[in-house]
């Protein structure tokens, strides 16, 4: 697979946030990545980010003993290099399916689906199965539950939560309801499948029973 470093490393912006974990707040936030110098296999860069903390909720803790009470700012920057050796065993899989969907409501919606995936290095190859669940909470924003088989990643599940505002009173508080109908949405809704999936080279290893090879 040929990659040119200095067309695919490039700055990025964004928002990120999380529950309170084990040591860890609520928090939300900004943070970047800067690539300073990017060689012909290496990078060095600037990764930086700033959060507001907040309170833990019902008087659970997040750090054992003590409630956290208001609201705090943090910071955290690095400076980093990164570089890619010999070993770069990853390669990616085209996927070839077919989805087939149903509206159980206007706002809940179902589908089914197989697919076919053949991989760069020859060792995830074959078919599977998946399944999806969605949910239009409001105008453009949607949460939705994922599950698939298949012989070389087994089963996986995946959640994801996605808005989209502009046209179609997306975004829009007081937008009308007559165009929802699922013909329209089915019109307008953003492309699946569109993220490039990646497998990695199986080792063979001695009284392997897994069909695709057992890793080392």
């Amino acid at each position: 697979m040929s990659i040119s470093i200095k067309d695919a490393i490039q700055p990025n912006f964004g928002f990120q946030g999380a529950l309170q974990g084990a040591g860890t707040p609520n928090q939300a936030g900004i943070g970047g990545f800067l690539p300073l110098v990017v060689g012909d296999n290496s990078v060095f860069f600037l990764d930086a980010q700033a959060n507001a903390n907040f309170a833990d909720y019902n008087n659970y803790s997040s750090i054992i003993n003590t409630t956290v009470a208001g609201t705090t700012i943090s910071t955290s920057s690095r400076l980093g290099y990164r570089f890619l050796n010999s070993n770069y065993n990853g390669g990616a899989l085209d996927t070839y399916g077919l989805d087939v969907g149903y509206s159980i409501t206007p706002d809940f919606k179902a589908s089914v689906g197989y697919y076919y995936q053949q991989g760069d290095l020859g060792t995830a190859d074959g078919s599977g199965v998946l399944g999806r669940l969605s949910y239009d909470i409001s105008n453009g924003l949607t949460a939705g539950v994922n599950l698939s088989y298949d012989q070389a990643f087994e089963t996986r599940f995946s959640a994801d939560l996605k808005y989209r505002f502009g046209s179609n009173g997306y975004g829009a508080p007081s937008a009308k309801k007559e165009w929802k109908t699922p013909v329209i949405q089915a019109l307008t809704e953003s492309v699946k499948h569109r993220d490039v999936r990646v497998h990695d080279k199986v080792f063979l290893t001695p009284n392997c029973t897994k069909p695709f090879g057992c890793q080392t």
